[in-house]
């Protein structure tokens, strides 16, 4: 009967003793919390495995503070289709408060074996994992970021643990240096960032152009040699804050809405001018004495009213302007021919009467 009871007691003794039993650096089970009983801030890596998979993390451990227990994952690896993941939770609070964590299958594992914990910076570091007897004490917890490596769908994410694409970033993102994006062809893809060429926020490039967005809120198009993709030339240039477009140009006039450097042509264009010269026909209007107008033409070797050749060449013309003194004179000209019409009739009438006395 002695023996008997005395191995109960040593069976029982045996089964606490395991079940409260810490570890230094790995645990043997899966889906099983454990404490982290070595406090501070640390860099860890951390290995698991489970179903032919493989599960690796550098993780940025903190707890110590008063009721500080958080991490940060650095990078994580899974590898195989079969995934196993860690959940991180925290215990206790103020001074007490330890971060906890488990090993546990994903949907598509059945099962997940324990992980090694160690210390980047000094492997000997003992972390004291004890399993977490009370679990109903646990409070899950999120990582504050994440650089995610799935090796099975060949996506990395930031700040995500489900990547979308083969690079997920969520969160507002800085970059000191410009980006380059492309397909391995020189001189094709996408740069963002400021260039040595000029300030601009990004660049497309094309083989033969580039489309830039400039610092200071302008877009450009240029022409790109073959070589080092600086660009030669302005195609298309867009000054957003003077809502102002050049065409082979990145030279607008102030004041100016449209720069075209060479030839354009267009099927129609609608020219709005005030005033149109219509105030020619009013009472009152005094026609210019053909008489000056002829002295001032001799003088000055263009109409009056009318820029000369010298002029165009330096200023160029209004358009609208343009047009509406050229109509001003095609209008006073039709009145001096009316009255020399005018004129005319009566001369002739008065000719006829002078013939009709005679006869």
């Amino acid at each position: 009967m002695k023996h008997i009871l005395f191995f109960l007691l040593v069976t029982i003794m045996a089964s606490q003793w395991a079940v409260g039993q810490p570890y230094t650096n790995s645990v043997p089970s899966g889906d099983t919390w454990y404490q982290i009983g070595t406090r501070g801030n640390r860099l860890v890596k951390i290995y698991a495995t489970g179903d032919f998979a493989v599960h690796e993390m550098v993780v940025y451990i903190v707890s110590g503070n008063y009721n500080t227990a958080e991490f940060t994952i650095v990078s994580e690896y899974n590898y195989n289709h079969k995934q196993i993941k860690l959940e991180w939770g925290y215990v206790g609070s103020g001074a007490n408060r330890y971060l906890v964590l488990k090993s546990t299958p994903t949907p598509n594992a059945t099962y997940a074996n324990g992980f090694t914990i160690t210390d980047v910076s000094d492997p000997t570091t003992d972390f004291n994992l004890t399993p977490v007897s009370d679990v109903s004490s646990i409070v899950p917890i999120s990582p504050s970021n994440v650089v995610y490596n799935s090796e099975h769908l060949q996506r990395v994410g930031i700040g995500t643990l489900e990547p979308m694409s083969k690079l997920h970033v969520k969160g507002a993102t800085i970059f000191e240096d410009p980006i380059r994006f492309h397909n391995g062809t020189a001189n094709k893809g996408l740069v963002w960032g400021n260039d040595s060429w000029a300030n601009y926020y990004s660049r497309i490039d094309d083989y033969g152009g580039q489309l830039r967005i400039m610092t200071d809120d302008k877009l450009l198009f240029t022409d790109i040699n073959s070589g080092d993709g600086a660009p030669t030339s302005t195609a298309v240039f867009i000054n957003t804050n003077d809502k102002a477009l050049g065409v082979n140009t990145d030279l607008i006039p102030s004041g100016y809405r449209l720069a075209v450097a060479g030839k354009a042509i267009m099927e129609e264009i609608k020219v709005e001018a005030a005033p149109w010269p219509d105030y020619v026909f009013s009472e009152g209007y005094q026609l210019p004495d053909l008489g000056a107008t002829a002295d001032f033409i001799k003088a000055n070797k263009h109409l009056p009213g009318i820029p000369s050749a010298t002029e165009v060449a330096e200023q160029g013309i209004l358009l609208g302007e343009m047009n509406a003194k050229l109509l001003e004179k095609i209008e006073e000209l039709t009145l001096h021919l009316i009255e020399l019409e005018r004129q005319n009739k009566k001369l002739n009438e008065r000719l006829t009467n002078l013939e009709n006395k005679k006869q």
